[in-house]
């Protein structure tokens, strides 16, 4: 959903997605399952604890894949994860207090 390159990257997370630049150890808070690499793709591939849409928790592996030109990020794939329950309503909110 990101432009090409760097600034529409940039753009995307920081504009978009309204993420903030964290340090190296808080990004990678969870654990790593594989490291691929071959050619000019690289694939990271860490546990992911998510619930479905009827709260039940499932555990999966989640995925990130770029492939990179000249050394830079020039494409990214990841996964989507099944849909999670829905949001407490006005009243649910409401009655927790």
């Amino acid at each position: 959903m990101a432009a090409s390159g760097l600034k529409g990257v940039v753009h995307y997370f920081v504009d978009v997605a309204h993420q903030k630049p964290l340090p190296l150890p808080a990004k990678m808070g969870v654990p790593v399952v594989a490291v691929v690499a071959e050619g000019d793709y690289v694939t990271v591939m860490t546990v992911r604890n998510l619930k479905d849409a009827k709260g039940n928790p499932y555990t999966t592996t989640w995925f990130d894949t770029w492939r990179f030109v000249d050394g830079k990020a020039d494409e990214h794939w990841d996964p989507q994860q099944l849909p999670g329950p829905p949001a407490p309503g006005p009243s649910a909110a409401a009655s927790a207090k």
